[in-house]
């Protein structure tokens, strides 16, 4: 007789309301500090069991597998139903588990009906060790037993407070709800529908036919009713995270590319039955990077990588890159065949670091620092293979007096996904003569090749060296001394700009360090000429009108007004003002350039900070403009769906296309 009036067909979301009102009133009549109430107080045992009747209200009326008394056992039926996730189910089991037993461990130990925790230092050590909280000392055990405690609760509260707060989630619950009353009626749950119904979905029938393939397979196949039963298990799973994601269509169009590249479509079903995070994991991967997807599209080996949980959870320095490198090089004998391997193993590793960003794993210093050393291992990889291959030719072994300077971004350790490779060669000029000088030439284009030269596996970078003397009418390769020369007769104060940047990346140290002495020789001066700051401020005038063009392409992050390259240009300026007198100011990376004129007292704290603040704002707004679609850009799309799909995988929550585009716009 109870059942009807406790469970309700439709979804009433006027009692999620009255039922956190009920809690508002609850916190009103505790007195004292409410935090430390048990049972009661924020985040505690009364939230989460208040979060688990909710949903049992909520979705009871179609779904009877909910109807259940135990609070655990609800748990685990949200989870079996989609109805929370794995992680969160965890969370809220290990919350309820430890919140119970300091419930009984507080009562056992002071002999009182009470639900409070005790207030002093003594009192909470004591309860520290009943709950087994280590702790060598009175104070190191009560706040051990605090930092448990607001850890549990916090982590409820949140989760009790946002539960069905956002129209997105209210809109979630339908779609699973409608779902289990289809099930009921014995109709399909795969609908386009279902698909029209997750935001941002810009083309739900394409998405559909894509996913109709993947569960029926290709034409003439007969699919396996166990097949079929798998897909209808993962479907409600697959449509609750691509709700989620940047760009859901997207998602689901390179899920379904990349089980077809597989051939191992019916093996796939039943991994991600399995395995859900796994699911997951490749929906964020291909629901928010085009240029990622498109690697792991073309090279389905490559989901190894991510299986491998500690490949993807932990950092890997560049030693560690390097070492990995040179133990696949060496199982190869030829030319031909390493430089398939090179582009592999780039390929492979920056799928790597660009998942570690999408989980957020990795920060965007981080990940433009991973990227960086990246192409580091790589350019000492295909040096150290165009020496071996010069000297094979060549009657003679050469020396090896010969390095790569890295510029721009590279220079600074700070490269972007797509970003090209700036560099200059330079060798040195005690070994200046005729033979030598043609064999360094040979070796600059065969690394020139090694890493350019589109192959069928790809190319690995493009190379710019426009920033050698001539430009790109110059020699590809030049001596320190003819550098040194160029430099005191003809160079521009934009070269001169461009070259605080220079890092040395690979090859001959000692080369490396003799070519930057002369470089910081012809940067640095006593004095910083007015008519110098002119022409680099035309300059920079000239690649917004020239380049950017924003009037006709829309907003340029990089190159237009307010972008990277203003405070770029802004940090290299203050650079050739003070550089000569402090040394120490001449860093490569623009971060650690404001770092420094901070701790030389040259810029203000504050000012400092805003700058860092907007710096990363556009470069990771760069980043995701390089890897949302298959090729990189740097301006801004200017259709609204497309902006709200940017909006979401610059972490901006939301569901509404508009708000979300407003919103990025206005940042």
């Amino acid at each position: 007789m109870m059942e009807p009036f406790i469970y309700r067909r439709s979804l009433d979301f006027e009692a999620i309301e009255e039922i956190k009102s009920m809690k508002k009133g609850i916190n009103k009549s505790l007195k004292g500090n409410k935090s430390e109430n048990i049972k009661l107080g924020f985040g505690g045992i009364r939230e989460i069991e208040f979060f688990i009747q909710t949903n049992q209200l909520l979705f009871g009326g179609r779904n009877k597998a909910l109807r259940v008394r135990g609070s655990l056992s609800a748990l685990r039926i949200m989870k079996q139903e989609n109805i929370i996730s794995e992680e969160d189910f965890l969370s809220l089991y290990e919350a309820y588990i430890f919140l119970r037993n300091l419930e009984n461990r507080v009562q056992i130990t002071f002999g009182l009906q009470t639900h409070k925790l005790p207030e002093t230092l003594e009192d909470r050590a004591v309860l520290a060790r009943k709950m087994r909280i280590e702790g060598k000392t009175t104070e190191e055990l009560a706040a051990n037993l605090m930092e448990a405690y607001e850890y549990h609760t916090s982590f409820v509260g949140k989760m009790f407070s946002e539960q069905f707060a956002e129209k997105e989630k209210r809109d979630m619950a339908e779609v699973i709800s409608n779902q289990w009353e289809k099930s009921q009626k014995g109709e399909t749950l795969f609908s386009e529908d279902i698909l029209a119904s997750i935001p941002l979905i810009q083309d739900p029938a394409q998405a559909f036919r894509f996913l109709k393939v993947f569960r029926d397979g290709p034409a003439f196949s007969h699919p396996s009713e166990k097949s079929i039963q798998y897909f209808n298990l993962i479907l409600p799973k697959l449509i609750n995270q691509c709700s989620r994601v940047p760009s859901p269509g997207k998602a689901i169009e390179n899920l379904c590319r990349f089980v077809e590249a597989t051939g191992a479509r019916e093996s796939f079903l039943n991994l991600f039955q399995e395995n859900e995070k796994f699911l997951e994991l490749l929906l964020i991967l291909f629901g928010s990077s085009g240029l990622l997807s498109q690697i792991l599209i073309k090279r389905p080996d490559f989901v190894d990588l991510l299986t491998d949980i500690e490949a993807i959870y932990r950092f890997k320095p560049l030693e560690k890159i390097s070492e990995e490198l040179d133990k696949i090089l060496s199982t190869e004998s030829t030319l031909d065949s390493k430089a398939i391997i090179l582009r592999g193993f780039k390929q492979a590793e920056e799928l790597r670091i660009g998942v570690r960003f999408l989980i957020k794993e990795a920060d965007l210093e981080g990940t433009l620092s991973d990227l960086s050393n990246l192409a580091d291992v790589y350019l000492a990889a295909v040096f150290k293979l165009a020496c071996e291959e010069v000297n094979k030719k060549d009657s003679r072994s050469i020396s090896e007096n010969f390095c790569i300077i890295g510029m721009g971004k590279l220079g600074g350790g700070e490269l972007n996904f797509g970003s090209d490779l700036d560099i200059i060669f330079v060798y040195d000029e005690l070994a200046e003569n005729s033979s030598e000088e043609i064999s360094y030439s040979t070796i600059s284009q065969l690394i020139y090749k090694l890493t350019s030269e589109m192959t069928e596996a790809g190319y690995a970078y493009k190379i710019d060296t426009e920033l050698r003397p001539e430009g790109g009418s110059g020699v590809l390769v030049l001596s320190v001394k003819g550098y040194e020369n160029y430099f005191k007769s003809r160079a521009r104060i934009w070269e001169q700009q461009a070259m605080v940047r220079a890092r040395v990346v690979a090859g001959n140290i000692e080369v490396g360090k003799k070519f930057l002495a002369v470089v910081h020789n012809f940067v640095y001066h006593e004095k910083f000429e007015y008519s110098s700051l002119i022409e680099i401020s035309r300059l920079r005038e000239r690649m917004e009108i020239e380049l950017a063009q924003e009037k006709i392409k829309g907003k340029n992050v990089k190159l237009g007004f307010g972008g990277i390259a203003d405070i770029e240009f802004v940090m290299q300026i203050l650079q050739l003002i003070h550089g000569k007198k402090n040394p120490r100011l001449r860093e490569t990376n623009t971060i650690e350039a404001i770092n420094k004129f901070v701790n030389h007292g040259i810029i203000d704290q504050f000012k400092a900070e805003q700058v860092k603040e907007n710096y990363l704002f556009l470069r990771k707004l760069e980043c995701a403009l390089r890897i949302i679609r298959v090729t990189p850009s740097n301006n801004l799309p200017k259709d609204t769906s497309d902006l709200a799909q940017l909006a979401r995988l610059m972490s901006y929550r939301g569901s509404d296309a508009k708000i979300l585009a407003n919103n990025l716009l206005n940042d």
